[in-house]
C-alpha cells in the first residue's frame, strides 16, 4: 500500500466513526432542547415544535424517548377535536 492509500483509509475510518457519533449527539440535543422548553410549563406538541424549532422527524422520536425514560409524561387535553397531547416534566 502506498502512503496515500493508508492516509485515505485512515480518513475514511475516522469519518465513519464521527458519522456514527453524530446521530447520538443530535438526539441528546433534541431532548435537552425539549426539556428546557418544558421547564416553563406543559405544552402541546405543536407549541413545542414552535418553541424548539424541531421538525416532526426529530421532535416526536425525542418525545417518545423522554416519555419512555420517565423524564416527561403526557396526556390528551380535554376539548374539541383534534385532540392534542400535552407534555410536561414528571
Amino acid at each position: 500500500m502506498t502512503d496515500l492509500m493508508v492516509i485515505s483509509l485512515a480518513v475514511l475510518i475516522i469519518l465513519g466513526f464521527l458519522c456514527a457519533l453524530l446521530p447520538a449527539r443530535m438526539r441528546i440535543n433534541a431532548e435537552i432542547n425539549i426539556l428546557s422548553v418544558l421547564r416553563d410549563g406543559p405544552l402541546s406538541s405543536a407549541k413545542l415544535g414552535e418553541h424548539t424549532r424541531l421538525g416532526p422527524a426529530r421532535m416526536y422520536p425525542a418525545l417518545f424517548r423522554l416519555e419512555e425514560s420517565g423524564k416527561i409524561i403526557s396526556h390528551f387535553a380535554d376539548g374539541p377535536e383534534p385532540r392534542r397531547r400535552i407534555y410536561r416534566i414528571k
